[in-house]
């Protein structure tokens, strides 16, 4: 058992050091940009997360990417883990701090710039944020965010408020109002605002979903192609010859192989298998921390509350919830319909193809294809995309 536990923190640790590795490298890559049509790139990734950003929040990290090279932030979005999102009065802010986020990065007005249409405009997503449907205590939280009067209150940040509660998205902020009617009242804000290590967890879910597509690839591709080999022997020479040349290679290696032979396949094959299980141990516990850590930042709404709901609010509710965490970035209604068949309501095709049509938090970026905000990009003159 201690040795077994040995194994695994062995890879732990060189997982790690991989891992780092990824994102040093990933410092030097391009980019990505949206499609003509504003479509985001799909993700191979086990895991998604949408992040609902504030201004105050880009500002630092823009500052942090000034003073010491790309943020866990950037890199993580290239990779595709992590997904930004802002509402739409977000982007009407930028202009306004760039100044300010300069003065973070110890840099110019100009560089900070540079690096904000180099690195961050491409990533960004804007949202036409609906009014809700939010529950009961949702609402009483936010209606205190809206008012001006309250000590609570900001109306500013109402829309930033209820994007992350209708999607169940952490919301990176330091604004303790917004983080008040986000999470709660009990919520320890202060903590928190401090999100920069969840985060870099976050990001490291990026090079580990990497491991596990290519292990699964590896695994896969071995007992595929000897699967593929089997079938086109069957396919030529029928099961009966099949059975038979594998049957006699079987029996081949039994009598011809040496005692030493066989003992030394079955070590190799017992040693391979044990360092593989250590690994995918070492993986697991890995990506599991880095989720759990990722997964403490979300205000922990659900889409579908039980009980004596309107059940056209929980579809438009569980459309946002569920096309915010698509690998595929953008959905068809067909496809969204598909992926709602464990609710409990009517989730039709049509019905959601109108929530998709109707809501302004859906983009359409190809034909029938509807994905969650924006490109900001393309925010000043979009094309029209036809249906």
């Amino acid at each position: 058992m201690a040795e077994a536990e040995t194994g695994a923190l062995k890879y732990e640790g060189a997982l790690r050091a991989t891992v780092r590795r990824q994102h040093e490298a990933a410092t030097l890559r391009a980019v990505p940009l949206p499609s003509a049509q504003g479509a985001f790139p799909a993700t191979r990734l086990p895991w998604v997360f949408s992040l609902v950003m504030d201004c105050q929040a880009l500002g630092r990290d823009l500052g942090r990417r000034a003073r010491r090279g790309r943020t866990v932030l950037v890199s993580g979005t290239c990779s595709g883990v992590l997904r930004l999102l802002a509402a739409r009065h977000v982007a009407d802010e930028v202009r306004e701090y760039m100044a300010e986020w300069a003065g973070l990065g110890r840099c110019s007005v100009e560089q900070a710039e540079a690096l904000w249409v180099r690195e961050y405009l491409p990533l960004l997503r804007v949202v036409d944020v609906p009014v809700g449907p939010l529950y009961a205590d949702e609402r009483a939280r936010v209606d205190v965010l809206d008012t001006v009067a309250h000590p609570y209150g900001d109306p500013d940040d109402v829309p930033t408020a209820i994007l992350a509660l209708l999607i169940d998205a952490p919301v990176l902020s330091t604004d303790a109002n917004l983080l008040r009617a986000v999470y709660g009242h009990d919520f320890d804000w202060v903590a928190h605002a401090e999100w920069l290590a969840a985060l870099r967890a976050g990001g490291d879910l990026g090079p580990l979903g990497e491991f596990l597509n290519s292990a699964y690839l590896l695994t896969g591709g071995i007992a595929m192609g000897t699967l593929g080999l089997v079938a086109r022997a069957v396919e030529v020479f029928g099961w009966p010859v099949t059975l038979l040349v594998l049957g006699a290679g079987a029996l081949g290696f039994h009598l011809l192989a040496s005692e030493e032979t066989k003992a030394k396949m079955l070590r190799t094959m017992k040693k391979g298998a044990a360092e593989g299980w250590e690994l995918l141990q070492a993986l697991a516990a890995t990506s599991g921390q880095a989720l759990a850590e990722m997964e403490s930042l979300a205000p922990g709404s659900v889409p579908v509350r039980p009980g004596n709901y309107d059940a056209d609010a929980l579809l438009h509710r569980a459309c946002l919830h569920t096309v915010a965490r698509a690998r595929s970035g953008h959905v068809s209604a067909s496809e969204l319909s598909e992926m709602l068949g464990h609710l409990d309501l009517p989730h039709g095709e049509k019905k959601v193809r109108d929530v998709l049509r109707s809501d302004p938090a859906f983009e359409l970026v190809g034909r029938g294809r509807f994905q969650l905000g924006q490109a900001w990009v393309r925010c000043a003159a979009p094309d029209p995309v036809t249906t």
